[in-house]
C-alpha cells in the first residue's frame, strides 16, 4: 500500500525528467551569442579581407550555416525593384551589385535553442496539460565582399530568448479525437 501511494504521488507531483526536451543547435563556430556577435564586430569595412572573414569562422567551407550569395541573391536580399532602386542603398553595396562577377556575400543564420517540457508527467503523457520553456538565442548576417574586401555588413539577432507555452486541453487525450471525428464527418 506504501509502495502504491508513493509511485501515485512521485505520478502526479511531476517526474518531470521523465518528459521530452529539444535542443536545436546550428552553432559549430561560436558557441555562444558573444562569441559570434565579437567576431561580427571585429568585421570593418573597407579593411576586412575575405581570409580574415574565413578567420572569424564566416567560411562557407568550415562553417555549414554559411552561404555564399551571387549579386542577384543580394539583390533580392535587399528587394531592388522599381520602388527600391540600386541607388537607395549603401554605397558598397550599390559598387558590388554593379560589379556583378566580383561581387558576392555570406549570409551567416546560427542559432541555439533548447525546449524543455516540465510539469506533470501524468497530465502531459494524457494530453490534459503540456507545458513547454523555450530558451537560446539566434543570430544572422549578411556579409558583403567585392574585390576580396568587405564593402557592406548588417545582422539582425535575438541575443535571448525565453518563451513559455501553457497548452491546456480540457478534454485530454480526446481532443485530437475532436478534430479527427469532424475532419471525417465534413
Amino acid at each position: 500500500m506504501k509502495l502504491r501511494l508513493l509511485f501515485l504521488s512521485l505520478f502526479f507531483t511531476g517526474c518531470s525528467s521523465l518528459l521530452p526536451s529539444v535542443v536545436t543547435k546550428t552553432a559549430e563556430t561560436w558557441s555562444s551569442y558573444d562569441s559570434i556577435q565579437t567576431a561580427y564586430d571585429s568585421v570593418e569595412k573597407y579593411k576586412t579581407t575575405k581570409k580574415d572573414l574565413h578567420n572569424l569562422g564566416f567560411d562557407p567551407y568550415k562553417n555549414s550555416n554559411t552561404m555564399i550569395l551571387n549579386h542577384l541573391d543580394i539583390m533580392k536580399r535587399f528587394l531592388v525593384t522599381q520602388s527600391v532602386k540600386i541607388e537607395d542603398l549603401d554605397i558598397g553595396l550599390q559598387e558590388c551589385i554593379r560589379s556583378k562577377t566580383e561581387c558576392f556575400a555570406y549570409e551567416t543564420r546560427m542559432k541555439y535553442l533548447k525546449r524543455k517540457r516540465y510539469g506533470s508527467t501524468l497530465l502531459d503523457i494524457f494530453n490534459f496539460e503540456k507545458n513547454t520553456r523555450e530558451t537560446g538565442w539566434s543570430f544572422s548576417s549578411i556579409i558583403v565582399v567585392q574585390n576580396e574586401k568587405v564593402v557592406f555588413k548588417t545582422a539582425s539577432s535575438q541575443p535571448k530568448i525565453d518563451n513559455n507555452e501553457n497548452r491546456k486541453n480540457p478534454l485530454g487525450p480526446f481532443q485530437s479525437m475532436e478534430s479527427i471525428l469532424k475532419n471525417t464527418v465534413e
